[in-house]
This record gives structure tokens, C-alpha cells and sequence, in this order.
């Protein structure tokens, strides 16, 4: 006999070959007979299995749980399919709809509740019907991951916030006021750079006391990236401080610009460390009429930072591209693309490629991140952790904005190939009519 009660699972699965699903199995279903034969077909694929005969049941046993994979019917009394897992949100179940052949449009309407897939009623390819649960126990499990990852980031990230914001006080942004806390423990309470050359010295010119070679390395390893990351605070502290010298360029100027920091700046960068970097600026861009107001320094420095931010999570002889547009009444548009490649190390241990979009805000937090690296090849001018923010307060001086995540592509053959995992920055600059009033009447 089974148990239609929520609160434990009605069904324990015989042992099977495969491994076993990660949740419990929930069936809800309003017809007994139905309800049994359903539960005695998946019993034997190694579901644990719990019954409920509407909605309302149902719900209880998703919110008992952790988890949950439910095979549900649509219509029932008391509460319907797509009602229980409205109220029961997405965070703990994922479900397969049982559904009539012409319901179509209830079908759709089920998608946007934690719906995985559907099955025509009445069912006889059970093979089949495991095939899709499991498919649903997976997405499960991995979305339930990435939330907890989620979730430690916004932690440590806060955690950051508070502490700044605890040691400090009365500036006039969340970025001031650590900046000035950073400077003052890395630059004023102890001088990391002074350190790291008394201890270079000691080890060229031996000193009074020169160190055996395991315990400078030692202490190289542990002061070289705490001194890098204080004079990268000292830089970031000025951007932040200082207000940028804006002044009028032609669009046809702001391409030169950005034509000759690729030639000077930014591909030599490229090609020190081993990656494919081109600039194409779209035909016709340089004759847009209008100008751009611009501190050159400072914006040089943000697209500077945003490229390496493309070496750094590609692999070497990848291709990272810069693509500039500009049309006659929009703004100037460059995109900065590389490929996702695995280069971030999640906090269960495994690798993510690329930016996933869902945690973008994230990495344009503020955030304090050192180096365990002694020699950096980047000619970057700001520190790790810092690129992004900054950047993004640069773009916002100018009126700009800046975005980067995860997208997918089709490159080289149409939609019939399959498509690639690309990080996308999208940086977006005004174009204005006039001068500034100042240079106008000058």
C-alpha cells in the first residue's frame, strides 16, 4: 500500500547500477490509480519517492526539503500544478509537467515556474520519463551550486564593505573610504615598496647579514605582492580623488587616440605575453561628426586595464579583439571580446569560464584581491581587484557606461555551427554636438 503523505518518501528505490539522483522524487497526482502506476514504473530507476494527490500537499513536501524533482500533473483540485510551484519558487525544485496533447498553452505558462519538460499523457516510455527527470535533478543540483557560490561572493564582498566602512568614515563614497583605509595600512603604517628594496639589497650587495636563499625567497613571495598591490593602491586612491581634466576631441581625434594607444600601448602588451590582439575601427567611423569630451590620460588608462583584463582570462595565442563603431547620432561603441576560457577558480574548487553573467555586478564591486604572483607581465597601471571599479568610475566621469559577461556566439560559419562562449566588454561613450563651453568660446 502506499502512503500519499508528504512528510516522508512513500517509496524506497531498489539498488541500481547507476548513480542515484541527487533529490527525492516528488509525484503529484489527483487520479490513486494513476498516481501508483506512476510510482511503481519509476521506482525501479532509483528514485526515492514521495506521493502527493494535489498541489497543496505537494507543496508541503517541497518546502520540508531541500530539494525536490517533481513529476506533476496540471489540473487537480484544491490547488493546481503550476500554482504549487509558483508559491514554491524555483530555489528548491525542478519539474516535468504531465500534461493533455492539445494543453499547449498551460504548458508554456509551466516554463515560467521551474519547468524543465513536458510528457504526453498517458505515458508509456518510462525510459523516457527518467531520461528527463534526471535531466531536471541535475539542472537542480548545479543551479543550487551556483547560488551557494553566489552567495559566499556577496559575503566576502560585503564583508569588505563593512570593514571599510567600519574603519572609516565620512568621505564622500564607498570607494573613498577604502581606498583611504587601504593607503593608510599599506603606504603610511608600513612602506611595503621600502621593505621589498631592503630586501632586494640584502640579497645583491649581501649587507651586514645576507640572507640564505630560501628565506629570501620566502620573504619575496610573501612582501613582492603586498608591495605591487600598495603602490596600486596609491595610483587608484589618486583616480578616485581626482576629478578628470576633460577637454573636446573630434571623433575623428578620439580614433587617433585609440589608434595609437593600440600601437604603442596595447599590442606590445599583447604580444609580451603571447596573444592575438587587433583593433578594427568600423569604415566611415573617423568622419562621424560630433566630439567627444575626454581626459585622455585617465580613459587611456580604463581601456588599458579592460584589455589586459582580456589577457588575463584567455590563454596564450588567443585572439582579443577591439571593435570600435561610430554613426552619425549614436554613441561610440567598443567592444573587447576574448574567449571564456577556464581561468577562475570557483570556491568549490572547480574552474568557471569566463564571466558568468549572473555575477557580474560582483566583479564591479569593490573588492581586495592580492596576488600570490612575484612577477607580473602586465604593464597594467592599476592593481588586481581595482581594474574594473576604476574603470567603470572612469567611464561614469565621462559619461559612459561598461558592461562584461559571458555570451554566446556563432564565429566563422552562421548559426550552423555551434556556438562559442565569448566574454564580452561593451564600453559605451557620448558623442556631443558642441565643444565644451569653455573651448567654444576660447
Amino acid at each position: 500500500m502506499y502512503d500519499a503523505s508528504p512528510l516522508e518518501p512513500s517509496v524506497t528505490a531498489m539498488p541500481t547500477s547507476e548513480n542515484a539522483p541527487t533529490y527525492p522524487l516528488l509525484v503529484v497526482e489527483d487520479d490513486p490509480v494513476q498516481r501508483r502506476i506512476i510510482v511503481t514504473s519509476l521506482v525501479r530507476f532509483g528514485w526515492k519517492i514521495i506521493e502527493a494527490e494535489n498541489g497543496a500537499r505537494g507543496l508541503e513536501a517541497i518546502r520540508s526539503r531541500e530539494g525536490v524533482v517533481a513529476l506533476t500533473d496540471i489540473n487537480m483540485p484544491v490547488m493546481d500544478g503550476i500554482e504549487m510551484l509558483r508559491q514554491a519558487g524555483e530555489e528548491r525544485v525542478r519539474a516535468v509537467a504531465m500534461t493533455a496533447a492539445n494543453d499547449s498553452a498551460t504548458v508554456i505558462r509551466a516554463f515560467n515556474v521551474g519547468v524543465t519538460d513536458y510528457v504526453i499523457k498517458p505515458m508509456d516510455d518510462w525510459q523516457q520519463v527518467n531520461t528527463l527527470l534526471r535531466k531536471a535533478d541535475t539542472k537542480l543540483f548545479a543551479d543550487r551550486n551556483r547560488r551557494k557560490e553566489m552567495h559566499a561572493l556577496q559575503q566576502q564582498a560585503d564583508w569588505q564593505y563593512w570593514k571599510a566602512l567600519f574603519l572609516t568614515g565620512g568621505q564622500n563614497s564607498e570607494m573613498q573610504r577604502v581606498l583611504d583605509m587601504m593607503h593608510v595600512q599599506f603606504n603610511q603604517d608600513i612602506d611595503y615598496n621600502q621593505m621589498l628594496e631592503t630586501l632586494m639589497n640584502l640579497r645583491v650587495d649581501g649587507g651586514f647579514a645576507k640572507l640564505p636563499e630560501d628565506i629570501y625567497h620566502t620573504l619575496l613571495a610573501a612582501i613582492a605582492p603586498i608591495a605591487r598591490f600598495a603602490s596600486g593602491i596609491r595610483i587608484a586612491q589618486s583616480v578616485i580623488h581626482k576629478a578628470p581634466t576633460l577637454h573636446s576631441v573630434t571623433v575623428a581625434e578620439f580614433m587617433d587616440i585609440l589608434d595609437s594607444l593600440y600601437r604603442y600601448n596595447l599590442n606590445p602588451n599583447a604580444l609580451l605575453n603571447m596573444r592575438n590582439l587587433s583593433l578594427w575601427i568600423a569604415e566611415g567611423a573617423r568622419s562621424v561628426p560630433g566630439y567627444v569630451y575626454l581626459d585622455s590620460g585617465l580613459f587611456e588608462a580604463a581601456i588599458t586595464e579592460l584589455t589586459i583584463n582580456a589577457f588575463k582570462y584567455s590563454a596564450p595565442s588567443d585572439a582579443v579583439d577591439i571593435n570600435v563603431q561610430a554613426a552619425a547620432g549614436e554613441n561610440i561603441q567598443i567592444l573587447i571580446t576574448n574567449p571564456a576560457r577556464e581561468t577562475t577558480l570557483g570556491r568549490d574548487g572547480k574552474m568557471l569560464p569566463g564571466l558568468p553573467r549572473e555575477l557580474e555586478e560582483l566583479a564591479f564591486r569593490f573588492f581586495i584581491r592580492l596576488s600570490p604572483e612575484n612577477l607580473n607581465t602586465y604593464q597594467e597601471q592599476w592593481p588586481m581587484g581595482l581594474g574594473l571599479p576604476l574603470a567603470r568610475q572612469v567611464m561614469s566621469q565621462h559619461g559612459g557606461r561598461i558592461s562584461v559577461h559571458n555570451e554566446s556566439w556563432h564565429l566563422g560559419g552562421g548559426s550552423g555551427n555551434a556556438p562559442q562562449m565569448i566574454v564580452a566588454c561593451r564600453v559605451e561613450i557620448p558623442v556631443r554636438e558642441k565643444p565644451l563651453p569653455i573651448e567654444e568660446k576660447a
